[in-house]
């Protein structure tokens, strides 16, 4: 927005510059206001023009440092995209800075400063593909930092975008809404649907960073079917309990 401000106030000073030039110089109205529109259209394609080359200049230096999720270079990750973040201009582009820097501190477990950087992007400016990494991406990082009540809601609210985008996007974000099914089913006493999802996890194309999260679905599904079968058990030696007295 502040972007487009700047083009429109940059347009009007030239318009206004052109006015004053057309009148010393006693140009034709025709003429004066078919330069001008051709003058303030070049300002915004060369705008446009410039813009696209900008982020795709930074997209680049992100795609080059995606391969450091995958090694053991994930602290250099995140200590070069917070350096782009600190020169990077553009709400878009920083919004997508931020998704990846809340990536590589979910690689090294930091699910909390995760969230918080979630949580400082303003999801309401948000569209198309950018708000569905931060829908998923954020419902993750909850569930893994066993903030499961604010993880199960964010999951409801948003199941039937997540089962539409699962369709249609690419491998990566399919794998993780396929993993926000497996914590829903685990967190809901789903038990053998949980399984069931697990197995069919491991058996797709997973990149490292995905495979890695096999064992702790498998020890979060034990854990919660221990925690449950505990319960089922406290709960039937008291009612044989009551029903002695």
């Amino acid at each position: 927005m502040k972007r487009k401000f700047k083009i429109i106030i940059l347009g009007l000073i030239l318009a206004v510059f052109l006015t004053i030039i057309g009148s010393i110089l006693k140009s034709s109205d025709d003429i004066f206001f078919k330069n001008c529109l051709c003058i303030m259209i070049g300002i915004i394609v060369i705008s446009t023009i410039i813009n696209i080359i900008y982020n795709f200049y930074y997209i680049k230096k992100v795609n080059k440092l995606i391969p450091k999720l995958d090694s053991s270079d994930i602290e250099e990750f995140i200590s070069n995209i917070e350096s782009l973040l600190l020169k990077a201009k553009g709400k878009n582009l920083k919004v997508v800075l931020n998704l990846n820097l809340a990536v590589g501190y979910s690689e090294i477990e930091n699910y909390e400063k995760s969230i918080e950087i979630m949580e400082s992007i303003n999801e309401e400016e948000l569209k198309g593909m950018l708000l569905n990494v931060y829908k998923v991406n954020s419902c993750i990082y909850y569930f893994f930092a066993k903030r499961y009540e604010k993880a199960m809601f964010l999951y409801k609210d948003n199941k039937e975008l997540f089962f539409k985008v699962e369709k249609k996007s690419s491998v990566q974000l399919a794998n993780a809404i396929k993993s926000l099914h497996i914590f829903y089913a685990i967190m809901s006493n789903n038990f053998s649907e949980a399984r069931e999802r697990i197995d069919d996890f491991s058996k797709r194309d997973l990149s490292n960073r995905s495979r890695k999260k096999l064992p702790y679905f498998d020890k979060l599904l034990l854990e919660r079917e221990k925690e449950i079968n505990l319960w089922l058990y406290i709960l039937i030696v008291g009612q044989k309990m009551l029903l002695s007295l």
